[in-house]
């Protein structure tokens, strides 16, 4: 019997039903975004693994389209089209990913490659003697997946995530110039000569900021884990890290991917994570969410950072209306005209202490709070007692609470996102900035707006 299905988010990608993961293939493309995206299409299971496809013209608003790519039975890619990047050549889209035969845990798993047969990105055809690489680099690989290419000299030089005992997490590089022939050049980066973390990476991406590097992966030790940054600078055909640290602070986001924008934005993706185990039983037909799309900048303490894209301000719709006189001293009440599945709240605080932000339902019951300190991001369905924490606060914050989806930004370029179930909508949102001990002044925040937020599959064209 088919699981019944909740509905999508109202801000957020998702498919209509069954499983979705990671984001592959990101791409502006003849006027238009493309994502492409790791799905089954059939069940809630991670198998069947196929590439889903939809396309926007703003980065919020998405029409779904057909399966991109799809199993092919005797194929090197008949147990699932795994993950992997949208590469522009000769005036085409290619798509290379990562084709797997075989069952876990010793299933086989090869770069292949496929062409776009028309601009729309609708239609592909699989190279014929797929797999483009036929073997492991090394022996004793516990995976050898996922692609990132950029252009180097006219040609084209291609990572892939992996992992071994000898080397922890690592990426492999090659190189071509036509897709097809790839000659093999070495480790590009590993995690045990550099003092890394991480027993396998997965989905490496590698851009450019101004003139630094980055290699953006996510750590699988068994399963999912967080997603890291390193910078680094080149060295003959090895990346030299010079620092590293950690994107989102949270436990969902995982194996983004990122792309160039039109106007030279750096644009990102990642997948949140979900478990069909974790869901309310009458919800089970749909696991897997996207973020939302993201900037990638580097913050004032030169560490790479994330900010939420303009063109969610789009989204925006009846503003929150203040509500000062509920709330008591030094908290910033603000209301909507009725309970509210999402909401985007934005608080400029002084930056001497923490910021917090309670969400609360129609009978002023707690629904999620947030509270920004520091180089911390805490979110939690559990209300802290007020406390003084020691600690600047982040100067701005920016929340999108999307019906338990909550995305949390800092003017520094920090990012916490988590999914909750089960809660009641929202109605107010209380605010206040604690400050540290010995501060004195005023402890409301400076500015404080909210507003309701645009369901992304029904509403159109913001009103004017």
């Amino acid at each position: 019997m088919e699981k019944p299905s909740r509905p999508r988010p109202q801000t957020h990608f998702a498919p209509r039903a069954n499983w979705m993961n990671d984001p592959n293939g990101l791409i502006f493309w003849k006027g238009r975004y493309h994502m492409f995206y790791q799905c089954n299409p059939a069940s809630t299971e991670h198998t069947n693994v196929c590439w889903g496809h939809a396309a926007s013209e703003d980065l919020v608003h998405w029409e779904d389209l057909p399966l991109a790519l799809t199993p092919t039975l005797g194929s090197p890619d008949e147990d699932g089209c795994w993950s992997g990047c949208a590469v522009v050549h000769d005036g085409s889209v290619y798509l290379l990913y990562t084709g797997v035969r075989g069952k876990r845990p010793n299933h086989r798993q090869r770069p292949c490659l496929a062409r776009a047969l028309d601009d729309d990105l609708v239609s592909f055809e699989k190279f014929a003697d797929n797999p483009v690489i036929s073997e492991e680099p090394v022996l004793g690989l516990v995976g050898f997946r996922d692609h990132t290419v950029r252009r180097v000299d006219g040609g084209f030089h291609q990572l892939i995530g992996s992992g071994s005992e000898a080397l922890g997490g690592c990426t492999f590089e090659y190189r071509s110039t036509d897709l097809v022939s790839w000659e093999y050049l070495g480790v590009f980066l590993d995690a045990k000569s550099s003092d890394l973390p991480g027993a396998m990476w997965e989905c490496p991406d590698l851009f450019r900021l101004g003139d630094r590097w980055f290699l953006v992966t996510s750590l699988f030790d068994g399963a999912p884990g967080r997603v890291m940054a390193v910078e680094g600078h080149f060295e003959r055909e090895r990346f030299v890290p010079t620092a590293s640290g950690r994107l989102d602070l949270g436990r969902r986001w995982y194996a983004p991917q990122s792309f160039d924008a039109p106007d030279g934005r750096r644009v990102s993706f990642g997948w949140l994570r979900e478990r069909e185990d974790e869901l309310p039983l009458e919800a089970r037909g749909r696991v897997g969410v996207m973020s939302l799309p993201r900037q990638l900048l580097v913050g004032e303490d030169g560490s790479l950072g994330m900010a939420p894209v303009t063109e969610l301000q789009g989204l925006r719709r009846a503003p929150l209306a203040p509500v000062p006189q509920m709330g008591p001293k030094g908290v910033f009440v603000l209301e909507a005209g009725r309970a509210l599945l999402a909401c985007e709240v934005e608080v400029t605080g002084s930056g001497a202490g923490p910021v917090v932000v309670d969400f609360l339902d129609d009978d002023d019951q707690p629904v999620l709070q947030v509270c920004a300190h520091g180089e911390e991001i805490d979110i939690s369905a559990l209300m802290a007692p007020s406390r003084t924490i020691d600690e600047p606060g982040p100067g701005q914050v920016r929340i999108f609470y999307d019906d338990g989806i909550c995305e949390v930004f800092t003017s520094v370029g920090l990012v916490r996102t988590e999914i909750f179930y089960d809660l009641c909508p929202v109605r107010r949102v209380a605010v206040r900035e604690i400050r540290a001990e010995g501060v004195t002044g005023d402890a409301s925040p400076l500015v404080t707006r909210a507003w309701e937020l645009a369901n992304i599959w029904e509403d159109g064209e913001p009103d004017d």
